[in-house]
Formats: structure tokens, C-alpha cells, sequence
């Protein structure tokens, strides 16, 4: 099984989108999904919380169509 990888706070923002699903520093407690992009509250939530840093296996991806569009639909709300 891959590793994880560390990814820093500062590298989480709205619309980013990763292949295998994000975790806690526990390794165990999900963060956000596959393939779903961060929103403006899971952003928010890691300084309010101050996370030092998130685990993932996956890699950066786009986000899928529906879901962008969607939350370009949210932002602007």
C-alpha cells in the first residue's frame, strides 16, 4: 500500500481535488473525500481547529465538471 503524503495547510484551498481521499493527521479520520473539492468551510475549519497538516495517498486532480460548476454556484451565494 502507497505511503501518505503530508500536505500543508497553506496547500488546501477552495476547488482543489485529490484522488484518494484526505485525512487527519490520525491517518484514520477523513477530511474530504475523493475527488471532491475543498469548500470554503473546509478551509476555514482546518485554521479554526489549527491542523498542523493533512494525509493523503492520491494525487492533485481536477475537479469533475458538476462539481466545479456547482461550487462556483455556492461561492457566489
Amino acid at each position: 500500500m502507497k505511503e501518505f503524503s503530508k500536505l500543508t495547510i497553506d496547500a488546501i484551498h477552495v476547488g482543489i481535488c485529490f484522488s484518494e481521499p484526505v485525512y487527519f493527521e490520525d491517518g484514520v479520520n477523513m477530511f474530504l473525500p475523493a475527488e471532491k473539492p475543498a469548500r470554503q468551510y473546509h478551509v476555514d475549519v482546518l485554521k479554526k481547529w489549527k491542523i498542523p497538516y493533512l494525509l493523503t495517498r492520491g494525487t492533485e486532480v481536477k475537479a469533475p465538471a458538476g462539481d466545479v460548476e456547482l461550487l462556483d454556484i455556492l461561492e457566489d451565494a
